[in-house]
């Protein structure tokens, strides 16, 4: 495998299941210090001891990306290893699968609360820290739904 990310500091939102779980190991194991951030607690601990148990450089950070006091715990987390944060993977998103004339008014604001303002405060503080270092990478993720 090669170590393409040696020394960078990952920071990948929504990183308890699928892609996020994916992207995670992917930059682990190309050597990065991946901080894996998600609000599923018990999912985020699995994955997290899940990646370490293979030796891979992982710490966990649980919370909710749209709101901005877990967003800076979990940059804080991912600027413990080097100071810096390379690249943010904002993965976090959520649907309900519900036909449009039953989407309640609560769910509306939550699916615009983590798929719009989640992805908006994480990459507004990512980006702050990138400023600082002249350089970094943001990869968005969406899916079909």
């Amino acid at each position: 495998m090669q170590r393409r990310f040696e020394n960078q500091s990952i920071l990948i939102t929504g990183a308890s299941s699928r892609i996020g779980k994916a992207t995670a190991k992917r930059f682990a194991r190309e050597s990065g210090h991946v901080t894996l951030f998600a609000d599923r607690a018990e999912e985020l601990r699995a994955v997290t001891a899940s990646l370490q148990a293979e030796g891979l450089d992982v710490v966990e950070c649980h919370g909710d990306v749209s709101v901005a006091a877990d967003v800076e715990r979990a940059v804080t987390v991912a600027l413990e290893k080097s100071g810096r944060l390379d690249v943010l993977v904002s993965n976090t998103g959520m649907v309900y699968c519900e036909p449009l004339i039953e989407i309640s008014e609560v769910h509306w604001d939550r699916l615009m609360a983590v798929n719009l303002k989640g992805m908006f405060i994480v990459s507004q503080r990512a980006t702050y820290e990138m400023i600082k270092e002249g350089r970094g990478v943001i990869l968005f993720t969406s899916s079909m739904a």
